[in-house]
């Protein structure tokens, strides 16, 4: 059984690789729960909704043309839905390392933040805009 390490991530926001200064990031994918229970039931169930999800991550700050800041805050600011691209590794997409993307949102973003003697972080969380495709 193979055992990954997440050492090189890849991750592309608009067309704009950022990995070079992401320290994480963790999509999520999940899905809504409908409420399915009706009159005379003793039990609450549910069945499964649409799909959802996002992507929180974390960039070192760099506020340099096509950089952090210079791709993230435009987004933001125009509410502008975009592609996202991610991957566990760098490397070319494969059977081993399966490449997924989809359309997001900036939904939140912290373009300044950190602790006295740390890098300067910008946190941002991309909100599910579309469908998500796994193409491995």
């Amino acid at each position: 059984m193979a055992k990954h390490g997440q050492f090189n991530g890849y991750i592309m926001v608009n067309g704009v690789d950022l990995s070079d200064h992401c320290v994480e990031f963790n999509p999520v994918k999940g899905r809504g729960n409908l409420p399915a229970h009706c009159m005379g039931d003793t039990d609450n169930y549910s069945m499964p909704g649409l799909k959802e999800g996002d992507i929180s991550a974390n960039f070192i700050q760099d506020f340099a043309a096509a950089s952090v800041h210079k791709t993230l805050a435009p987004l933001y600011n125009n509410a502008t839905i975009i592609p996202i691209v991610y991957r566990a590794k760098r490397a070319v997409a494969s059977d081993t390392n399966p490449e997924h993307s989809g359309d997001y949102y900036v939904g939140t973003y912290r373009d300044i933040g950190g602790a006295h003697g740390e890098m300067l972080l910008a946190q941002v969380t991309f909100v599910r805009a579309g469908n998500v495709a796994n193409t491995m």
